[in-house]
């Protein structure tokens, strides 16, 4: 059994270790005598924390009610998906992702990174890939034990010098691992495959290349033709589309990709305003919140599970507030199964989808806010216990995080009474550069832009006492609000400098998908405001545009991050570019 060490006065703070068991008071020279028998078997070479993917065969038949029980719920069965891969009736269960032959391709020549955002199948694919990789002849393993020895089956496997792959699940969680294995082990002794949420990934980039951890990266998070029609396909076998049933293929297509961005984690909320899921969703509720405390249980559940950290009993015990999920009562309950289902790993097993579809449809903005503030201040002493509890903390400081989850026409009022009673309750939070940016994009996310700018300039100062601050992202929000206002106003030369202000802020930060969001707005101003410029202002957003685009932007992190979305928006700024300033000139 996997175990730790205590070396100081923890014991005594039981909230600190509640969630890894018992701790076991019998100090150094206790702890001696226990050991002091045991002889290590040094020729022992059975593995501990991995385990061989290996194909179960058998032979299962999909059923509709599987195929929404894994939209709506999450709930894979992975006798299925290796059905799906493999078997006789291929993806009749999921649907085929276009990366995988060339995550195939590239298993000899490169580790290989696979990022999404929230909902778009980051799960999934690596339950996919296992039989997949099985299907072509590669050895597969996989972690079983997170705090097992990881390293040590490796040296094992290495030793045998024959060429494995080993997936590994939201790789940030094992960055410390990742950091050894590309230390010490090259591609050619074996290959990690990762996967990651995308915000996550880019925060860890410049440490993947200082430890020269070769990859290369693929994205989940946009549909191609060929998945949509995959997915159209999954859709019409369980009856999905309703009244929309009519629409033919490239019909559907467009409602996906128009309505729902190309986007997994879009389509699949659509599915819960099906009024047969949202009739079975109340159905299991209605009687699970008639238990005292059931609802903290399930925001627990819910909120944790959009943050990515896993939903471990202890996890969901300290946010909730109360013990109810540690009740077999609860756990063996047909409601409580009906949403949620408990892993072999112990943890509450839930979409990340369906997580967020409960936090929106199941808590009131207020709830939600108050919660929020609840966890800022209980987690701000917990943070330095462990690198969930961190997360977690930041997760509820963030302004996406609460704007994602409010109710529309309560956000305002809701995100800006939330960071004033934030920094109440965090109360160093004050002197924080990145809490008053926070701040302050609450309010320009709904145009309050006075407030906005003065957040922002106390940001500013407070970054000025702290240092080698970097000021990137304050730059990158001031350079927003800029935009924003002058797409506004009405007098085109009067506020030019607001454009120029913002251009001479964006120029000088690394290209990346955050400054080139806010390029992304130089198209509404130039459709809103070159027709209107003076002679020697359009020469200025010319130049400054044409810079843009003859410049080629590559990604900051020599080809780490994606390109697509820096070259989608130089693309869009190129149309915007010839309709309104090379055609206004005539050439």
């Amino acid at each position: 059994l996997p175990g730790q060490f205590l070396t100081g006065a923890t014991h005594g703070k039981p909230g600190r270790t509640k969630s890894y068991g018992e701790v076991i008071k019998c100090e150094v020279a206790g702890f001696g005598d226990l050991v002091s028998c045991i002889r290590p078997n040094l020729a022992d070479e059975s593995l501990k924390a991995l385990t061989e993917c290996e194909y179960s065969c058998k032979n299962m038949q999909v059923r509709d009610a599987d195929i929404v029980d894994l939209f709506v719920f999450g709930k894979v069965n992975e006798d299925l998906v290796e059905e799906s891969v493999v078997g006789d009736k291929k993806w009749n269960y999921l649907f085929q992702r276009a990366c995988l032959d060339d995550v195939e391709k590239n298993i000899s020549k490169s580790n290989i990174i696979i990022t999404s955002d929230l909902g778009n199948g980051k799960t999934s694919i690596l339950k996919i890939l296992a039989p997949y990789l099985l299907s072509k002849s590669h050895t597969v393993y996989e972690i079983e034990d997170q705090y097992g020895d990881i390293v040590s089956d490796i040296e094992i496997l290495v030793k045998k010098g024959k060429h494995f792959v080993l997936l590994v699940d939201e790789y940030c969680r094992n960055i410390g691992l990742i950091h050894h294995l590309a230390e010490n082990f090259t591609v050619s002794q074996f290959t990690i495959v990762a996967t990651s949420r995308t915000t996550f990934h880019y925060k860890e980039i410049v440490n993947l290349k200082s430890w020269g951890f070769k990859y290369v990266q693929f994205s989940l998070d946009f549909l191609d033709d060929h998945e949509l029609e995959n997915l159209i396909s999954l859709a019409d076998s369980i009856g999905h589309w309703g009244e929309l049933a009519g629409m033919p293929l490239h019909e559907k297509k467009n409602w996906i990709k128009y309505k729902n961005d190309s986007s997994l984690a879009y389509f699949l909320l659509s599915i819960f305003d099906s009024q047969d899921i949202k009739t079975r969703i109340e159905m299991n509720l209605s009687s699970l919140t008639a238990i005292k405390g059931i609802k903290d249980v399930i925001f627990a559940i819910a909120i944790l599970k959009v943050a990515n950290i896993p939903a471990t009993l202890g996890m969901v015990s300290e946010v909730a507030g109360n013990d109810i999920i540690y009740k077999s009562s609860l756990r063996n309950d047909q409601d409580f199964q009906g949403l949620f289902h408990i892993d072999r790993r112990g943890a509450v097993s839930v979409s990340s989808v369906f997580a967020l579809h409960l936090l929106k449809s199941q808590f009131s903005s207020n709830e939600i806010k108050n919660k929020f503030l609840c966890i800022a201040q209980e987690f701000n002493d917990k943070r330095s216990h462990s690198r969930d509890h961190e997360i977690l903390f930041k997760h509820v400081l963030k302004f996406s995080s609460l704007e994602r989850i409010l109710k529309d026409r309560a956000k305002i009022s809701t995100m800006a009474s939330y960071y004033e009673d934030l920094k109440r309750r965090v109360t160093w939070l004050m002197n924080d550069p990145h809490y008053w940016l926070q701040y302050g994009m609450a309010h320009l996310a709904y145009s309050n832009f006075d407030k906005a700018r003065t957040l922002f300039k106390t940001a500013y100062a407070l970054a000025a006492t702290k240092e080698e601050y970097h000021t990137d992202q304050i730059d990158t929000q001031q350079a927003r609000l800029l935009l924003n206002e002058y797409m506004q106003v009405d007098d085109s030369n009067d506020k030019f400098d607001m454009f120029e202000n913002a251009h001479r802020l964006l120029i000088c930060l690394d290209d990346d998908r955050y400054k080139f969001k806010q390029i992304d707005l130089y198209r509404s101003v130039i459709e809103i405001h070159y027709a209107n410029l003076s002679k020697t202002k359009k020469a200025k957003m010319r130049q400054h545009c044409a810079a843009i685009l003859q410049s080629k932007p590559i990604a900051a992190t020599s080809g780490y991050l994606e390109q697509g979305f820096i070259e989608s928006v130089v693309n869009r700024l190129q149309n915007a570019f010839d309709k309104y300033i090379v055609k206004a000139n005539g050439e």
